[in-house]
């Protein structure tokens, strides 16, 4: 899109897009993802008024789809990961378990802790908050234990080991 049009022309549409977007949502109280997809309309509404054709935006809209399709993938295998958890009743063993272990004044470094540990050895710091993480805010839950904490220390703990990982794909 940039070859055809000014840096000014490019400036001006990104803003009147982003302005537009802010002003759905604050303004009308507009879904995020309605605004989202007018916001893009109104992008590509502008750029061709400005002079760029549609297949260099189809080519641009195809390229970015191209490098995100390895984390939708990703989220997938997980999400199927999830759901056979649940259906095995390994992630109701894990809460239950952790009622009974799990010390509420230990909680939140524990957490950390399992996070660490689950997310040096899988590799993978999304694994380690969807399928160990969902089970620790069950039990934060039961603890009584504020969920933003325990958020908090599940998502330090697995990014922390995902990055200490050799079996993580961003280490390597």
């Amino acid at each position: 899109m940039e070859r055809k049009m000014g840096d000014k022309r490019v400036a001006a549409i990104l803003s009147i897009t982003i302005v537009f977007f802010f002003l759905g949502i604050l303004a009308v109280r507009a879904n995020s993802t309605v605004m989202l997809i007018t916001a893009g309309s109104l992008t590509i509404c502008l750029g061709i008024l400005s002079g760029v054709k549609w297949e260099e935006f189809n080519e641009d809209i195809c390229q970015s789809i191209s490098t995100f399709i390895p984390g939708i993938l990703v989220i997938m295998a997980v999400g199927i990961v999830i759901g056979a958890w649940m259906i095995s009743g390994t992630i109701p063993l894990m809460i239950y378990y952790g009622l009974k272990i799990l010390s509420p004044s230990w909680f939140l470094p524990a957490s950390l802790l399992i996070c660490i540990i689950v997310s040096i050895t899988t590799g993978t710091s999304w694994g380690t908050v969807s399928t160990v993480g969902i089970a620790l805010m069950g039990v934060s839950g039961g603890l009584g234990i504020p969920l933003p904490y325990t958020a908090g220390a599940i998502v330090s703990g697995a990014i922390f080991g995902d990055k200490l990982s050799p079996l993580s794909d961003t280490t390597n």
